[in-house]
């Protein structure tokens, strides 16, 4: 070629264009055979090819059957391991999708079904738990621990059970009267203070003070000065305005229950249809929650707006209600925990 022999000449460099975001691309495999059959040294040579799955990765080698250039080509990086291995490689696309599979709910048996009616590799069961056991299970864990971290709430532990219990006997010895199960509801917060007795108070007309006896210890009590900022968290998250309106429609049969939200997702991770071991029942309980604190705080900052409002028909109230539409949540949560299984 003369412009080759041109000192003067410079190609002008390769544009690409519309290059798809995604970090994977589906190929048939007829068509990464076309691409990779052709020697890329001799023009009239081809490669001799050989295949290698584990799991959703691949590694081709071959070798020119005229100039002799071997080949190797894979579809996926290998991750740095603590104890690496020369036969066993731990491939990013299968942490991948392990990753894409656990966090989004998808079983290990699901997956295996949806990839191989598709028509495409799949990791052995073994291979999926191995993987999930190792690195995202550790990830889920370190996540979670890294938001649940705030010292100022951990005055509020020793309360979470006696908050659940309350809200319970709330309901059940209202026994329909939705004020008074209100009331003692808004109750539980001015306990967690130290303040026992509400006969002063107007918003009070069921309730005049707690029913368990005189406290041996104020230890435990938050004060609303020191513990500003925990106080405020419980007012923002707990005792809002919605939960102590909602809870009056709560029946005291049992029949519905003021943690449907939350249920649901519990259900999503946790199906009730399957058996779970205890770790895995652990991490799974721990996906829900994370899920559950983004849901809320992206609400509460603003992050996902109201964008509109949807009418169904409210079984317990029986009448039509209206709900808020929010955006959709971008989850970047799942993306943080991606990123803590690539950890060596």
């Amino acid at each position: 070629n003369e412009l080759d022999k041109d000192p003067s000449w410079t190609p002008l460099p390769p544009v690409i264009r519309s290059l798809p975001k995604s970090y994977y691309l589906l190929v048939s495999t007829g068509s990464l055979v076309s691409l990779l059959l052709p020697c890329r040294r001799c023009a009239q040579g081809k490669n001799g090819l050989s295949f290698h799955t584990e799991g959703m990765a691949i590694t081709v080698t071959g070798k020119c059957n005229r100039c002799a250039r071997p080949l190797t080509w894979d579809n996926s990086e290998v991750l740095p391991t603590a104890r690496a291995s020369s036969t066993e490689k731990l491939k990013k696309v299968n942490v991948d999708i392990v990753n894409g599979s656990v966090l989004t709910a998808i079983g290990a048996t699901k997956l295996r079904q949806m990839l191989l009616l598709s028509g495409l590799p799949t990791l052995s069961k073994s291979s999926f738990h191995r993987i999930k056991a190792l690195y995202t299970a550790p990830a889920i864990t370190e996540h979670f621990n890294t938001i649940t971290k705030p010292a100022y709430m951990k005055l509020v532990r020793p309360w979470v059970k006696v908050i659940i219990n309350r809200c319970y006997d709330a309901v059940l010895t209202a026994q329909g009267n939705g004020e008074m199960a209100s009331e003692k509801f808004r109750a539980i917060l001015h306990g967690m203070i130290g303040k026992h007795k509400f006969d002063k108070g107007s918003s009070f007309r069921h309730v005049k003070e707690c029913p368990h006896s005189a406290p041996k210890s104020q230890e435990m009590f938050l004060s609303k000065t020191q513990n500003k900022k925990a106080y405020n968290r419980l007012e923002d998250q707990i005792f809002t305005a919605r939960n102590i309106e909602d809870i009056k429609s709560v029946s005291w049969l049992l029949q519905t229950s003021p943690c449907e939200s939350i249920n649901a997702l519990a259900w999503r991770y946790a199906s009730k249809d399957h058996y779970f071991t205890r770790g895995g029942h652990d991490m799974r309980t721990q996906l829900t929650m994370i899920h559950w604190k983004y849901i809320k705080k992206t609400a509460a900052d603003g992050s996902r707006p109201v964008i509109g409002k949807k009418s169904y028909k409210n079984p317990t109230h029986k009448k039509i209600v209206w709900r808020k539409v929010r955006k959709a949540p971008n989850h970047k949560w799942m993306d943080n925990i991606k990123k803590l299984t690539y950890k060596v």
